[in-house]
């Protein structure tokens, strides 16, 4: 039986909101990454840079595990409000309204 389809809400850097559909267990950097949404991300989903961090600005989103409030305390603003985007899965934020951050602009 394939999984249920859900979504996670998400603030855009432009202030713009989104459902993005994602099955269940899929986390906020898959669907990103699927639907080519820009979000800064360096290790590919690792849990080991930190850089993916999303805001929690509406809702719950559940608390980070120990070494995922780790990487939060050393890379966002603070761990309270805050999830990696590669751990974050839909069955943990629904309800909940994300705010992404933009990817740095890439210079040449």
């Amino acid at each position: 039986m394939p999984s249920a389809v859900r979504g996670f809400l998400v603030e855009l850097p432009t202030g713009k909101r989104r459902t993005l559909g994602a099955a269940t267990k899929e986390s906020l950097q898959d669907v990103l990454l699927r639907q080519a949404i820009p979000h800064w991300r360096v290790c590919g989903g690792s849990a080991i840079c930190g850089t993916c961090w999303v805001q929690v600005i509406e809702g719950n989103a559940g608390p980070p595990a120990p070494d995922e409030a780790q990487l939060l305390a050393h890379y966002a603003p603070q761990v309270e409000g805050h999830r990696l985007a590669c751990r974050l899965t839909v069955d943990e934020a629904e309800g909940a309204v994300l705010r992404l951050r933009a990817p740095p602009s890439t210079v040449e």
